[in-house]
């Protein structure tokens, strides 16, 4: 590459975060739809997923102290907002659906994971987790 096609390249780059700048990290929830499930994050970071039971996959931070989680995803989201009348077009905090999910399947392994995300996540369990669009 010669040094007039970098300066093009630097220029062009530059113009381009100009027009979309970079915005800090803020801890999101939010449905995915082609997967069924929510997800939260709360670090921006990469991350190791461990599934601990039909519901929940937790995320822990690589690179860190073990253990350090920051983030989770809950699965199966449609049958649970039906079986329970959650409403799927306006926002719900997480803390509503992990309630939800308690209530319907009070197993140990359920409660013991749901536990564990409150002491993980206690500040930011009022997230909300925009329209769910599942048909």
């Amino acid at each position: 590459m010669t040094m007039a096609e970098k300066s093009k390249w630097d220029d062009e780059l530059e113009k381009l975060l100009k027009e979309y700048p970079m915005h800090p990290f803020r801890p999101l929830a939010y449905y995915d739809k082609h997967l069924d499930c929510i997800r939260v994050q709360v670090k921006e970071c990469s991350y190791t997923e461990e599934r601990i039971n039909r519901f929940f996959t937790l995320w822990y931070a690589n690179h860190s102290e073990p253990n350090n989680c920051i983030g989770f995803t809950i699965k199966g989201v449609a049958h649970i907002f039906v079986k329970m009348g959650l409403p799927k077009t306006s926002p719900t905090p997480i803390v509503k659906v992990l309630d939800t999910i308690l209530k319907l399947y009070p197993e140990q392994t359920v409660n013991d994971t749901v536990e564990q995300i409150r002491g993980c996540f206690t500040s930011f369990l009022q997230l909300p987790v925009d329209e769910l669009s599942y048909t």
